[in-house]
């Protein structure tokens, strides 16, 4: 009986889940051993080959490889694929289908070169595409914020990423001062905070940091906070890529 295929996405990022189980089975000397071995040599051959843009030769080498999934053993095979159903059916559920804008310009640019949107597209579906929910919240967040937010938001993002490229703390304080067009001064103690005591916060920020002595002498320049929607796309940011 001809078992199921699967593409080369699939092979990629559950081939070594495949051969972690199926090298386990004490069967050596038998066919499915073999098998296995024929996929531990294929599998960095394939990614390779997917990496480098070969699509052809990415192709034959999953061919290659579905052609061996008979041979693989029952118990082994049964485990494997339900793993890939269930992980495919979870990221189903954590999924959602956002309309394609750019649609729109395919059909407008068809109707110029006389001819169809299905022949521009070659049979693919780019009227949707899909995005984990987590990200959905991200792009629905980001919409919301005004110009002036989104240039704040890029430059803070450039920085985070560079300090952590560099290993440096994060400070976001201070970067949210040079964001505004300051330069933090080395050895000064910054802190997010207000003198009006704004409840929500807005983009008309104070060129300088306002001062505000402590009781033990020393000097803390208060930031003006952050406005809440560019706070709520850096938690978003955090739960995906932080934790």
């Amino acid at each position: 009986m001809k078992r199921k295929t699967f593409d080369t996405e699939t092979w990629i990022g559950q081939g070594e889940a495949l051969l972690k189980l199926g090298l386990n089975v004490s069967k050596e000397n038998t066919i499915h051993h073999e098998t296995m071995n024929t996929i531990a040599l294929n599998l960095p051959l394939l990614r390779k080959a997917f990496n480098a843009g070969k699509k052809d030769k990415a192709e034959k080498i999953t061919n290659e490889l579905n052609s061996l999934n008979s041979d693989i053993d029952d118990k082994v095979w049964k485990i494997w694929t339900t793993r890939i159903r269930v992980k495919k059916n979870n990221e189903k559920k954590n999924t959602v289908r956002l309309e394609n804008e750019s649609l729109t310009y395919v059909k407008d640019y068809s109707k110029a070169k006389k001819t169809t949107v299905n022949s521009l597209l070659k049979d693919l579906n780019h009227e949707y595409f899909f995005v984990e929910k987590s990200q959905k919240k991200y792009l629905d967040s980001f919409i919301e914020l005004t110009v002036e937010e989104k240039t704040l938001f890029n430059f803070i993002c450039r920085k985070l990423v560079n300090c952590i490229k560099e290993k440096e703390k994060i400070d976001l304080t201070k970067i949210a001062l040079e964001a505004r067009g300051e330069i933090p001064v080395r050895g000064n103690i910054y802190q997010f905070g207000s003198l009006n005591h704004k409840i929500e916060p807005t983009v008309n920020y104070t060129k300088k940091p306002l001062k505000k002595v402590l009781q033990q002498g020393s000097i803390i320049y208060l930031v003006e906070p952050l406005p809440r929607r560019i706070l709520r796309l850096l938690v978003l940011l955090r739960q995906r890529y932080l934790n």
